[in-house]
């Protein structure tokens, strides 16, 4: 009887050991599948989180880009008319310069005139003080009768006789 008693116990325990393991088994594969969810929705998480953030940058990036195109066509705009501008500057400039070169030709073909009739003129005043001084010797030896000497005739052709004292 002990025998039985003690196989009973035995079994007892061995169906209770089996039981629990049972039991733990089942405790572990719940907490297995909870885990297994978790990760899950961890991952889940993840990758929504990880395309909001790519669909962020990719945002900011276009908005970014936008930006640096707008001021690229705004300073290609800039830069066109400040082209512009320069080229009137330099047409207006160009034909400022053309006039003032004409007018300096003009004007250094007046003072060639002018310098060429000043020379004609000191030439004819030159010769005609020479045809008065002839004149004037001829009239004196009229008037007076007495002919002049050479000296007298080199001092006239000179010009004005130089004082003693000078």
């Amino acid at each position: 009887c002990s025998l039985a008693v003690d196989f009973l116990v035995a079994r007892h325990d061995a169906l209770a050991a089996q039981r629990s393991a049972e039991e733990e088994m089942a405790r572990l594969h719940s907490l297995l599948r909870a885990a297994e969810a978790d990760k899950e929705a961890v991952q889940v998480q993840a990758k929504a989180e990880t395309q909001s953030i790519r669909e962020t940058i990719r945002a900011e990036g276009n908005l970014c880009a936008e930006e640096f195109r707008k001021q690229a066509v705004s300073r290609e705009r800039d830069i066109h008319i400040l082209k512009e501008q320069y080229a009137a500057v330099q047409e207006s400039y160009s034909a400022r310069i053309s006039d003032l070169q004409a007018r300096l030709a003009k004007l250094r073909s007046r003072y060639k005139a002018l310098e060429g009739r000043r020379n004609l003129e000191m030439e004819g005043f030159s010769r005609d003080i020479a045809t008065l001084k002839r004149h004037v010797v001829k009239l004196e030896n009229l008037c007076y009768g007495t002919k002049l000497t050479n000296d007298d005739i080199r001092l006239l052709r000179m010009g004005p006789v130089p004082r003693v004292g000078d």
